[in-house]
């Protein structure tokens, strides 16, 4: 749906950069090869990928929402792409957790005309869009770092270890 999006919009300035691997693979190599505004990285590392996320204007998560594995599962690319600072646009899946919602830009539909709309509203407003992606960024730090989850997960043992310490004591 996503390069069906991006094929409807009439601009030279809208690209596709994608990287990873999947079932699209050799339709996006192809196409990459015929029509400027798509590339293609492969799988690739940190050392490729962090930059491409960091100099994006928009970073997109295109999943079906409908599907049971959206439904079930919530892709950690999302906070990834939080963490960047850019603005994300995704669609509205169900295990989005409310303390990150305000900070993505979602696609009301499901399609390909749908995602092709939320891109050019969102490219539209790309000002706006970059002050709330900062927000999430900070959010991201704040609450799901690696360090964040590590002082929780610290504030969960103390509290096992006292609440063990205080019964022995009775």
């Amino acid at each position: 749906m996503l390069i069906d999006a991006v094929q409807s919009i009439d601009s030279p300035a809208v690209r596709l950069v994608l990287y990873g691997r999947g079932d699209q693979e050799s339709r996006i190599a192809e196409l990459a090869k015929r029509d400027c505004r798509f590339m293609y990285g492969g799988f690739v590392g940190d050392d490729v990928l962090v930059p491409a996320l960091l100099s994006a204007d928009v970073l997109v998560n295109p999943r079906p929402a409908g599907r049971l594995f959206a439904v079930l599962s919530f892709p950690s690319k999302l906070i990834e792409y939080l963490a960047t600072g850019r603005p994300v646009l995704s669609t509205r899946i169900a295990s989005i957790p409310s303390l990150l919602a305000p900070y993505f830009n979602f696609v009301q539909q499901e399609g390909a005309k749908a995602i092709r709309d939320s891109l050019l509203h969102l490219l539209g407003a790309l000002e706006e869009a970059e002050q709330r992606a900062a927000k999430g960024r900070l959010v991201v730090a704040d609450e799901l770092s690696e360090a964040a989850i590590g002082r929780k997960i610290s504030g969960l043992m103390e509290e096992i270890i006292n609440t063990e310490h205080h019964w022995r004591l009775k």
